[in-house]
């Protein structure tokens, strides 16, 4: 449950947390999934509490660790898309993306009822004073715009950040004994000396030219800086350019994240005038109040308005200044040559203020992170309880791995808790390792800038690191989200094949040609009215076709008056303003009629004299999807389109495009997908008969194979410098290509030289995925070319999988009769001696369970039967049958005898050689094959 409503007082939680920041909603949501009840209390408001721009640097395992947060086949809306595609290429992630991300799986798994209820509060505190908290009876006060209610909680979590509030409340409840105390670590203390900047602004050359990026997006350095002392020091600063906005304004403009460190006097200045900014505010907040009191000073509000923006814009200038000065240095230009300026958000102005940030440099360390008392816990996380410097993460690595073990903390039970005190012991050990590490690397790049080793050698290291975690961790999307990569026949689509089949929605789209805008008029006349009555079928055109120009091109429906025992007719006419084209159209059907009187009825919608002109989407839909259920597209007599869709379907084209844009990982993906939602869609639009729909989807369709093609050429060039060579996520060319699907792509790799069975390089990865299962031609080429499904450590499980285990997520007959296929094939490089062992006690079962040809009948369609049955023809050269029958029963025959074939060669594997399968005279591994085996099927078919 996700709610902004107060808290019902009687209610008690199992955690409170305060603080709605990616690491006290990550906590909330690994409790929830271990089904403890959450409050999260969050003092800022919810527009401005997922606002953070700073960029941070994922470890790998906290990647999995938010991957593992989707559910399986949950919802997601188009930031979680852009998240994941940002998760999936870079090691940078925005600290509100994160958030927003976190929040929408409590939101949404919340209301599937996957994980507990959590209740989110904002605008709400928890009150300092010592009768607001009684810690050791699990009793708090809250308070909501004022509003104070009482809470009960079995914990309370302090993820209120650098400065918690929640352990200062918490401390006075405790005796001095029991307190946490937070100060600088003695090897930290040199940070406090030291003062930072923070602006997101966009840089672009005076003279209009296109600006050259580094290769890198994320990039460091050091300026040097006088201090009023006269001494120079090298002072940090960070550089991300989002190279999304440099491709799209054609290399003209990059928006740039800038942060380090700055001279102590401009910190001054900026820290004056932001408090000067601050006096002002208040000054308005007073003349307001008194305005609402009867007094009215316009005057003054103007001119202090006008005052609080020379401050902000004197502010700007400062920090530009100083990002233009670094960039320029970084890229370099020269400073006169750049245009830097900062630009407002108008989808979200509360993120203006956050353009601009100073602050002091420091870091603490709690000397604990949980406090017990009575069976209730106190747990400090992320920044609450160790506050690292920015170049190591901003603490958010720490948190979210912390957060995974909060997640599982007992609940409370009054008195002593052995396990609460196991849980506290292991959270305060992980606790102080990772901050010991934290503090470890900050040690390093101090100590590498006071020997003087140079300004680039630490800014070096830090990029390498980014750089290394930019090429080694790439997030396998399909296999996270599908929570397996194996094939299964009841497999649900994962969360980003739902998104996409909606997003490319071909019903959509097809329910627009066909019916195109509901939110158009329809004009309704009696048949009985003079300019109809007794008139020639042309004549009744020209009327109509009149009367529907007068009305912006609507259809008219006309009712006839009942006849004696006839009841009353329906026609319909259209007028397409594009062509030029009348059409009126007879309805008979007598259900079609009585659907018609029923919504008309229903409706009161009357057949007068004159045109009585309807505006009610509700109705014109009902008639439209009326009509649409008894004509079928085909029928000639189907009356035209009612209102061309063309701009609402060019609108879904150019969105389409954009998302190829901006998510190229996704796309890179899930390509197959994409391409066969795309091949449904052009099916529908190529029958469309406006050309300019038709050429925009075209152009688009083009654009997404040119893609591909690149995705394609890229790999094959790879493969042909190093077929077997890893990247630094131990993949080789080969892998990639089987989850692109492409299947010219995979085979060029082969002929490259790729081995299949080194395609990954760790044990724990195989080729043998859904892409491979579900497609056999893939599978057949790569059982060509030596590819072993029967991997020695799992092979009776793999084979019986195959073919005989529904339940198995490894079912998949089409793969398991490719198998055989491949072992019977003479020139075949599959490794046959492998499959020596399988238990004979699981071939024989499989032999039963196979008896029965429903299972071909179910799980193999007519296209594959007609393939297997042709390659087994080839192989025994026996005539290939022609109805489906006799092809499924040589199939069956086919199987049960290759069966046959590996309990044989069982029993000679131990009196012989486990290098051959089919033979009983030794061989090596180069002359290993199986000509006997279609001759001895063949004698027994």
């Amino acid at each position: 449950m996700y709610s902004t409503l107060n808290a019902n007082p009687s209610d008690s939680y199992d955690l409170i947390i305060v603080g709605a920041g990616p690491v006290g909603l990550a906590a909330a949501y690994e409790a929830a999934k271990n089904n403890k009840k959450i409050l999260i209390i969050e003092k800022r408001s919810e527009s401005t509490a997922a606002i953070r721009p700073q960029v941070v640097v994922l470890e790998p395992a906290r990647k999995t660790q938010l991957m593992n947060m989707i559910g399986q086949g949950e919802h997601l809306d188009e930031s979680d898309i852009s998240f994941l595609d940002s998760l999936s290429t870079s090691a940078e992630i925005k600290l509100a993306t994160v958030q927003r991300f976190i929040l929408n799986r409590i939101k949404n798994q919340g209301k599937s009822g996957a994980i507990a209820p959590v209740e989110v509060l904002y605008e709400t505190t928890l009150p300092q004073g010592k009768d607001k908290l009684d810690f050791k009876n699990g009793m708090a006060t809250i308070s909501t715009n004022g509003v104070e209610k009482s809470v009960r909680f079995g914990h309370l979590v302090g993820a209120d950040g650098a400065s918690s509030s929640t352990l200062e409340l918490v401390n006075a409840t405790l005796k001095d004994s029991e307190k946490i105390a937070r100060k600088t670590p003695k090897d930290m203390q040199h940070l406090e000396g030291t003062y930072h900047l923070g602006a997101y602004v966009k840089i672009s050359l005076k003279n209009g030219q296109e600006i050259q990026l580094p290769e890198k997006e994320f990039v460091s350095s050091f300026l040097e800086n006088k201090h009023d002392e006269g001494l120079t020091e090298n002072q940090l600063y960070f550089l991300r350019f989002d190279k999304r906005s440099h491709e799209k304004s054609k290399k003209l403009f990059v928006k740039l994240g800038f942060i380090g460190e700055i001279p102590k006097h401009l910190f001054d200045e900026i820290q004056t005038l932001n408090n000067e900014i601050s006096r002002l505010n208040a000054g308005i907040k007073k003349l307001q109040e008194e305005e609402q009191n009867g007094s009215f000073h316009q005057a003054s509000l103007a001119h202090l308005k006008e005052q609080i923006t020379a401050k902000k814009e004197q502010r700007q200038n400062i920090a530009i200044a100083y990002v233009r000065r670094s960039a320029a240095d970084y890229l370099g230009f020269k400073e006169s040559d750049l245009e830097v300026t900062i630009t407002s958000s108008k989808k979200r102005p509360e993120k203006n203020s956050l353009k601009v940030l100073t602050f002091q440099g420091g870091s603490k360390q709690a000397d604990k992170a949980v406090v017990q008392a009575n069976g209730h816990g106190f747990y400090l996380i992320g920044d609450a309880y160790f506050t690292p410097n920015y170049p190591v993460g901003h603490g958010l690595n720490n948190g979210l791995e912390a957060a995974k073990l909060l997640g599982d903390v007992p609940k409370a039970t009054p008195g002593t808790n052995p396990d609460l005190s196991s849980h506290a012991s292991k959270y305060n050990t992980l606790s102080a390792n990772n901050a010991r590490f934290s503090r470890l690397i900050m040690q390093g790049i101090r100590w590498f800038r006071k020997l003087g080793i140079g300004r680039d050698i630490v800014a070096d290291l830090l990029e390498h690191a980014v750089e290394k975690r930019e090429k080694g961790d790439k997030v396998d999307l399909k296999e996270s989200l599908s929570h397996t990569v194996l094939a299964n026949v009841r497999r649900k689509a994962d969360s980003i094949e739902q998104f996409l089949k909606k997003k490319f929605d071909e019903p959509s789209i097809s329910k627009l040609l066909r019916k195109g805008h509901l939110s158009y008029d329809i004009g309704f006349i009696s048949e009985d009215c003079p300019e109809l009555t007794g008139k020639s079928a042309q004549e009744k055109l020209e009327f109509l076709q009149k009367l529907s120009e007068q009305n912006n091109g609507i259809p008219i429906f006309i009712k006839s008056s009942e006849s004696g025992n006839s009841p009353a007719r329906y026609s319909l006419y259209r007028f397409n303003r594009n062509t030029r084209e009348s059409q009126l159209v007879d309805f008979a059907d007598e259900s079609l009629i009585i659907k018609f009187n029923h919504i008309l009825n229903k409706n009161g919608i009357e057949f007068k004299d004159e045109l009585n002109v309807i505006s009610n989407e509700k109705v014109t839909g009902e008639l439209i999807d009326a009509v649409l259920s008894k004509t079928d597209l085909t029928d000639p007599t189907m009356p035209l389109n009612f209102l061309p869709a063309d701009e609402e379907i060019e609108k879904r084209i150019q969105e389409w495009e954009a998302f190829l844009e901006n998510n190229p990982s996704i796309v890179k993906q899930y390509r197959v997908e994409i391409s066969e939602q795309l091949n449904l869609l052009a099916e529908v639009i190529n029958k469309y008969p406006g050309e300019e729909v038709k050429k925009l989807f075209n152009n688009f369709h083009k654009n997404f194979k040119d893609r591909v093609a690149v995705h394609d050429n890229a790999l094959i060039a790879l493969a042909k410098k190093g077929p077997n060579k890893w990247d630094a996520s131990g993949r080789a060319p080969l892998y990639h290509a089987l989850q692109y699907g492409d299947l010219s792509t995979i085979t060029a790799i082969l002929q490259a030289g790729a081995n299949p069975n080194k395609a990954c390089k760790y044990d724990f990865e195989t080729i043998f995925t859904r892409r491979v299962f579900e497609k056999p031609e893939i599978a057949r080429v790569l059982l060509a070319h030596g590819a072993n499904p029967f991997n020695e450590a799992t092979t009776s499980y793999f084979m019986v999988s195959f073919l005989g285990n529904r339940d198995s997520s490894y079912f998949s007959p089409k793969f398991g009769i490719e198998c055989l296929l491949a072992l019977a094939d003479p020139n075949s490089k599959i490794q046959r001696s492998a499959v020596t062992k399988i238990a004979e006690s699981q071939i024989l079962e499989l032999k039963k369970f196979l008896e029965d040809n429903s299972i071909y009948e179910q799980y193999l369609d007519r296209p594959y039967i007609e393939i297997a049955a042709k390659r087994i023809s080839e192989l025994t050269k026996i005539p290939l049958p022609e109805s489906k029958e006799d092809q499924i029963n040589l199939i069956n025959k086919f199987v049960d005898q290759s069966l046959d074939n590996m309990l044989k060669a069982k029993k000679s594997f131990f009196n012989v050689s486990s290098s051959g399968f089919f033979h009983t005279s030794k061989k090596s591994p180069k002359e290993e094959h199986a000509p006997e085996v279609s001759q001895e099927i063949q004698s027994k078919m």
